[in-house]
C-alpha cells in the first residue's frame, strides 16, 4: 500500500507542517511498522506555492499505479479540490478507473468538507484531537477495511473544474474574491463577513436553468409542508392550486424536457454537496449526511440555494431606484436570512415573506405560524446540475467560484460527475 501525504504549508497559519511532524507522521510510521505485511510505503508531498496541489495531483497520476493508494491531505477544502483537480486534468479516467481514497486532516479556514462529514459540534476547545477523526478511522480500519463515505463531485464547465463542496455565483463568489485582499490583515473567518458587507447590495442579472436527474424531476423545498416537491407538480385541491399559482408568480418556467428556468436578478446562488461552508454557517442543511432521510440529498444530486430579490412582492411596484431597493432588501431580507438563518443551523429554509414583505420563520419549533401566503425568502432546489447565463454587461454575474477558485465565464454548465469515485475515511 502506498500512503501519499499531501500537505499545504500555508494553510491555517502554517499549521500543516507542525501537525505533520508532531502527530501525523509518527502515527503513520507506527501504523506501517505494525502492518509490515502490507509493504506500506510513505510518500510526502509539499504543495507548490504557485500551483497548489494541482501539480501534486498530476504527478501522482503519472506514476504507475499497481498498488492500493491512500491520500492523506493536510490542508483546507481548497487543497482537496486542487489535488482532485490535478488528478482529473492529467488523466480524466483516473477517478473512475481506480477511485480515490482520502484521509482529511483539516487545517484550513472553513474546513467545510470535514465538518459536514464529522458533525457540526466539533470544537477544538472541547476536543483537541478533532482534526484526527478521519486519520483515526483509517488507522483503525485499514488495510482490511475501506473508505466508506462517498463524496459527490461536481464538474463545472468551461474548464472541467471539479468541486466537492460548492460552485457558486453572485454574493458567495464576490465574498471569496474580495476576501483574498483581506487575508493578510484578517486571516480568520472575519474577512468573509467584511467582504459580505461590501457586496450585500450587488445584484447579478442572469438566467439560471436547473437540470433534472435521470430518474427524478427538479424539486423545490416547501417551507410550509417541509417536503421537497416537483416544481411542475400538478395540483388538485385548493391548497395545491395555491402552490401552483405560487410557482407561476415565482417565475418557474418548466421546459418539456424537465428543465426549470429562473430569471434574475440574483443576490445568492450556491450549488452545494455539503451543508456548511464554515463550522456554523449552514446554507444547505439538507445536503448534510445527518439530515433526516426524507430530506437528505442523494449522492447523484446537488442542492441549489437561491435568493432572488425581485420575488419580494413590493419590488417593482414602489417608485424607488434599484440601488435604494437593494439597500432595503439587504436590511430587511438578506441579513436576516444570513445571520438569523444560515448562521443559525440553516433556519433560513423555513423563512417566508409576511404580509408586510419581511422575512419571517414559518415554524417556531414544530408549530407553524398562521400566514396569508408562503412565498419563500430562499428558494431551495434539488437538481442534477444547472446552467448559468449572465446577461450582457453584468461583470459581477460572470464570476464563478469553484471550491474557492474564482474564474470569469460567459456561460457555465455544472453537473454531478457520476463517474467520479471519491471516498473519505470516516
Amino acid at each position: 500500500m502506498d500512503v501519499h501525504v499531501v500537505y499545504n504549508q500555508h494553510a491555517g497559519h502554517h499549521k500543516a507542517k507542525k501537525l505533520l511532524d508532531a502527530v501525523v507522521r509518527p502515527r503513520l510510521e507506527a501504523w506501517c511498522h505494525a502492518h509490515r505485511e502490507t509493504r506500506c510505503m510513505l510518500h510526502f508531498h509539499e504543495t507548490d506555492a504557485q500551483t497548489g496541489a494541482i501539480g501534486t495531483g498530476r504527478a501522482l497520476t503519472q506514476q504507475a499505479i499497481d498498488r492500493a493508494s491512500v491520500y492523506v491531505v493536510l490542508g483546507g477544502d481548497g487543497t482537496v479540490h486542487e489535488l482532485l483537480q490535478g488528478m482529473y486534468l492529467e488523466r480524466r479516467v483516473f477517478l473512475a478507473d481506480h477511485g480515490v481514497s482520502l484521509v482529511i486532516v483539516p487545517v484550513g479556514t472553513g474546513n467545510a468538507l470535514y465538518h459536514s462529514h464529522f458533525g457540526p459540534d466539533i470544537s477544538p476547545s472541547r476536543d483537541p484531537t478533532w482534526r484526527l477523526r478521519s486519520l483515526e478511522a483509517f488507522l483503525r480500519s485499514a488495510p482490511a477495511g475501506r473508505a466508506s463515505c462517498a463524496l459527490t463531485v461536481m464538474r463545472a464547465n468551461p474548464g472541467s473544474r471539479l468541486a466537492c463542496v460548492v460552485v457558486s455565483h453572485a454574493l458567495h463568489t464576490a465574498i471569496l474574491r474580495d476576501s483574498e485582499a483581506l487575508r493578510s490583515n484578517h486571516p480568520g473567518l472575519e474577512r468573509f463577513q467584511m467582504a459580505a458587507e461590501k457586496n450585500a447590495t450587488v445584484w447579478c442579472d442572469a438566467v439560471l436553468t436547473l437540470l433534472p436527474q435521470e430518474q427524478a424531476p427538479v424539486t423545490v423545498y416547501d417551507p410550509t409542508t417541509r417536503i421537497f416537491r416537483a416544481v411542475n407538480e400538478k395540483r388538485v385541491n385548493q391548497s395545491e392550486m395555491r402552490m401552483a399559482e405560487e410557482d407561476a408568480t415565482l417565475s418557474y418556467e418548466c421546459m418539456p424536457d424537465g428543465r426549470v428556468r429562473l430569471r434574475g436578478p440574483f443576490i445568492y446562488m450556491n450549488a452545494m454537496t455539503v451543508d456548511r461552508l464554515e463550522p456554523t454557517f449552514v446554507p444547505a442543511p439538507f445536503a448534510s449526511v445527518y439530515a433526516p432521510e426524507p430530506l437528505r440529498r442523494p449522492s447523484d444530486a446537488m442542492d441549489v440555494v437561491v435568493m432572488r430579490p425581485m420575488q419580494r412582492r413590493p419590488t417593482g411596484s414602489r417608485c424607488v431606484s434599484r440601488d435604494e431597493e437593494a439597500v432595503a432588501y439587504a436590511s430587511d431580507v438578506l441579513y436576516p436570512a444570513l445571520f438569523q438563518g444560515m448562521y443559525k443551523q440553516g433556519r433560513h429554509v423555513d423563512m417566508t415573506y409576511t404580509d408586510h414583505h419581511e422575512a419571517h420563520h414559518v415554524h417556531e419549533g414544530n408549530r407553524p405560524f398562521r400566514v396569508t401566503h408562503s412565498r419563500p425568502v430562499v428558494e431551495y432546489f434539488r437538481a442534477a446540475g444547472y446552467e448559468w447565463t449572465p446577461l450582457p454587461g453584468d461583470e459581477q454575474a460572470r464570476s464563478m467560484c469553484v471550491d474557492g477558485t474564482v474564474v470569469n465565464v460567459d456561460h457555465a454548465n455544472v453537473q454531478v460527475l457520476r463517474s467520479a469515485h471519491v471516498y473519505l475515511w470516516g
